[in-house]
């Protein structure tokens, strides 16, 4: 196994896609329900040019996250499979 430093980028990159998904794909409203991509896309593409404080207000906190929380994770600590806050290891 490499040093966490070989890995740290490419964690970082899905903990970004994780929160971005978290944040703000997730608030889409009936995006479950979408019956296929093109409908899906429709909405999302509908939801972006009218709610776009509620986007601006949802990249800040996923920006604080990533800033705060996770671009300064070092070795020695984990990230949740359930959630990518941080959380300390026991060891």
């Amino acid at each position: 196994m490499k040093d966490y430093a070989a890995y740290k980028k490419f964690i970082l990159f899905f903990a970004l896609v994780d929160q971005l998904f978290d944040g703000v794909v997730s608030a889409v409203p009936g995006s479950s329900n979408a019956k296929d991509a093109t409908s899906w896309t429709t909405m999302f593409a509908e939801w972006i040019r009218h709610n776009d404080d509620a986007l601006i207000k949802s990249t800040s906190k996923v920006l604080r996250t990533f800033q705060v929380r996770l671009a300064v994770v070092t070795a020695g600590v984990s990230l949740s499979v359930r959630h990518p806050f941080l959380v300390k290891c026991d060891k």
